[in-house]
């Protein structure tokens, strides 16, 4: 009872991004039951997300090494260190293993979870073609038991916005009137970029950073809002709206970040979805400020395919629905930029790990921050990231992603469809167009 108590206790914080009550708690699990994978796994998960790589191999070591069944959870654990000791091969020959327990099923924590794993493993070792047998596999197994997405049906929701949202429209509507420009909006593609630029600026002392929050999403849900029209479909229900009503409608929002954070003279939102809710922000956050987070469209996509998100996003487990989404991703930011008022600052994630001081320089002056050298060790910075990019993060900044689909491009023949000629040409040119040195890697010492 104790065991289990600490654990959740221990999970708990680790989500909620207390890391130091976190590896107390779980420190204790492994104490009580030294050998319990549960416990050893849930443990060397926090001990990663603090920085301590060495720590968590030494703590899993004893187990990796023990002949006999392998559980999943160490086995996924391993590959998240197996590159900064130097173990890809040992850790995907324990994968393959556990990856053979008869009783393991298709949710996403068990075969996905080790497939995606194996797919990371041959991905480092330079074995392309498997690592894409391993990808496919694992996403065709998460999108046998996701809803459905209709990359039609997006496409012409995205259309009937840009056509609903003119500037004549846009410029009726009502805005709020509190005045307060704390939220800063980190949007884009999956995999663009989004986590770096948040823990650079998580780095800065006048930032608090508050993750993936779906608080925007989930604003036209809500109830009691004055003049609210509940008989009317959204968007149209904004036209009847007043600045009293968008002003209560903001209150939601900010409420939420105040609780998270009072202090800071900033407030990051890194939900890359959020990119389809700007018309919210004019309205209720006038004048808060949004990075667009930009990378090459076939990098953007293929990473998305190669990882495994928590949730959601079930448009990545098609090459196909990933260049439909990516293509409505920028038609729809496009046109966000020619018709709203709030400042957007594109931020392309191959001019930022090429030139990272110039654009770190860039995004202080957008929000009008002082230089903080602190941002140039983002990967100092122990804060919990509880997203797909978490261990990324960690690192300094490292020019290797760059690039990465020309490894994949005879598998992508879909993907190239989707996205289009002019796409796939500008893509590639400007990929050729980096230079060997620039493309060479400056991962830390020791991977």
């Amino acid at each position: 009872m104790l065991r289990a108590g600490a654990l959740l206790a221990g999970k708990l914080y680790r989500v909620g991004g207390k890391l130091d009550r976190a590896i107390y708690h779980t420190a204790v699990t492994v104490a009580l039951a030294p050998r319990d994978p549960r416990f050893v796994a849930e443990h060397g998960i926090v001990l990663v997300m603090t920085g301590q790589t060495r720590a968590a191999w030494e703590l899993i070591e004893p187990i990796v090494n023990e002949p006999g069944p392998v559980n999943r959870w160490i086995a996924s654990l391993y590959t998240r260190i197996a590159q900064a000791i130097g173990h890809e091969e040992k850790a995907l020959a324990l994968v393959m293993r556990a990856l053979e327990a008869p009783d393991l099923t298709s949710a996403r924590d068990s075969r996905p979870m080790l497939q995606f794993a194996a797919a990371t493993l041959l991905d480092l070792l330079g074995r392309y073609d498997e690592a894409f047998d391993f990808m496919y596999a694992a996403n065709e197994t998460v999108r046998l038991s996701s809803p459905p997405h209709d990359p039609a049906t997006h496409s012409e929701w995205i259309s009937r916005k840009i056509d609903h949202f003119t500037p004549e429209r846009l410029h009726a509507l009502p805005r709020a009137m509190h005045g307060n420009r704390r939220p800063v909006f980190i949007v884009g593609m999956p995999r663009s970029g989004t986590s770096l630029v948040e823990q650079i600026l998580a780095s800065h002392p006048d930032v608090f950073a508050a993750g993936e929050m779906d608080t925007l999403s989930k604003l036209p849900l809500s109830q009691g809002i004055p003049d609210w029209p509940q008989d009317e479909p959204y968007p149209l229900s904004l036209d009847s709206l007043s600045s009293r009503s968008a002003t209560h409608l903001a209150q939601r929002y900010l409420s939420v970040i105040e609780a998270l954070n009072s202090d800071a003279r900033y407030v990051t939102d890194k939900m890359p979805s959020n990119f389809l809710g700007l018309e919210l922000v004019e309205m209720m956050l006038p004048g808060c400020h949004v990075i667009n987070c930009v990378r090459g469209p076939l990098d953007t996509c293929i990473s998305c395919y190669m990882t495994n998100f928590a949730v959601a996003n079930e448009f990545k487990l098609d090459l196909g629905h990933i260049g439909a989404y990516h293509r409505d991703y920028r038609r729809l930011m496009e046109h966000w930029k020619k018709v709203l008022t709030i400042p957007i600052l594109d931020v392309r994630y191959e001019d930022l790990v090429l030139d990272t001081e110039c654009q770190v320089r860039r995004i202080l002056e957008f929000l009008d921050l002082p230089w903080n050298d602190r941002c140039m060790q983002y990967h100092k910075n122990n804060r919990a990231v509880r997203t797909a990019s978490e261990d990324q993060v960690r690192k300094p900044i490292y020019t290797t992603s760059i690039g990465r689909w020309k490894h994949y491009e005879s598998h992508l023949g879909p993907l190239f469809a989707s996205l289009g000629k002019s796409t796939v040409d500008s893509n590639s040119k400007g990929a050729k167009n980096l230079s060997s040195s620039e493309l060479a890697s400056t991962r830390p010492a020791g991977q």
